[in-house]
């Protein structure tokens, strides 16, 4: 029997049938990349200098949400394949929360939380939404519930693909079904959050209460910082260098650690002054080829700051203020 042939016109039918396919997947996961992109930096993944500093609410439930239900239509595996991408950008750190949305533990097992640094969470009485630090999802929504993640000199964070690795093998792919929630409801869910903690006091009242509530409002819009790009090399050092002590000394950085430590400078100088009004580095210590830290003064007290270079840029760790 003779192969049938196909016409010219059934061709030209099936090449662009077969093309319409493909752009539609290359704009659906462009849109994905785009959603992605709009979410704030999550914890120590400060990969741009403007970005928020580890004080500010740093976490969109709403965004966060609807890009889990996303994921979750593309199915199983064409998610975890979006995941593996993701987590290979400078802002991999943000697929960490969508890991706890969309994975869940084995039958007997448990379902770690990323290794992060030592942290405060907010108390809860229910082991269930405990278990999901930093993370806590009340109604099918979530909200961030941990926050000052601190890493001491001798600790390395866990990489976001170790994390969406270990989901992968050691986790089971949620069959809970999640849907984008209104405005309404994330508030009401995030008064149930606060309504859950195992206390009611000052403390929940002044310090957990304005961070879980702000998670319910529309991003406040940022001012960039300096743009030291435009600056001559000469220009941005005399510029950095207004944030070193006047009796620090310059000799104690290599040679050869010069760029770095410049580049942790920038990092530094785009936090001030929200952490503290006036921030002058003491000295600088480079721990390892990518971690290094800066001894700090504000006029009281003495502090210190830890970084990492991550994917080929400095990023902010910790710190810690002793009165």
């Amino acid at each position: 029997m003779k192969p049938s042939k196909l016409h010219p016109p059934v061709i030209i039918l099936t090449i662009l049938t077969t093309l319409t396919a493909a752009s539609g997947a290359f704009a659906a996961t462009q849109k994905l990349d785009e959603q992605f992109a709009k979410l704030p930096h999550f914890y120590y993944d400060y990969c741009a200098p403007w970005e928020p500093s580890p004080y500010d609410v740093t976490f969109n439930p709403k965004a966060t949400l609807a890009l889990a239900v996303e994921l979750q239509k593309l199915g199983h595996e064409q998610a975890i394949t979006q995941l593996r991408e993701w987590a290979q950008r400078p802002d991999g750190g943000k697929i960490i929360p969508l890991c706890r949305l969309l994975f869940k533990p084995r039958a007997g097992g448990a379902f770690r939380s990323p290794r992060l640094g030592h942290y405060d969470t907010l108390p809860l009485t229910d082991a269930s939404e405990k278990s999901l630090v930093p993370i806590a999802i009340v109604d099918g929504i979530p909200f961030l519930i941990s926050k000052l993640h601190i890493l001491m000199d001798t600790e390395t964070p866990a990489r976001e693909e170790d994390y969406l690795k270990y989901c992968e093998t050691e986790c089971d792919w949620n069959p809970a079904i999640y849907r984008n929630a209104t405005d309404d409801e994330i508030s009401s869910a995030a008064a149930k959050l606060l309504a859950s903690a195992s206390f009611l006091n000052d403390t929940i009242r002044k310090y957990w209460a304005p961070f879980i509530l702000k998670q319910t409002k529309p991003p406040e819009p940022r001012k960039n910082p300096v743009d030291y790009t435009v600056m001559t090399p000469a220009e941005r050092k005399s510029a950095l260098e207004k944030y070193l002590d006047s009796k620090f000394d310059m000799a104690g950085v290599p040679t050869e650690r010069e760029a770095d430590f410049y580049e942790i400078l920038e990092l530094l100088s785009s936090d001030q002054p929200r952490i503290l009004p006036r921030v002058l580095v003491c000295s600088a210590t480079f721990l390892s080829a990518d971690k290094a830290r800066l001894s700090l003064f504000n006029g009281h007290n003495v502090g210190g700051q830890i970084f990492m270079k991550k994917k080929g840029r400095w990023v902010y760790l910790g710190g810690y203020w002793i009165d």
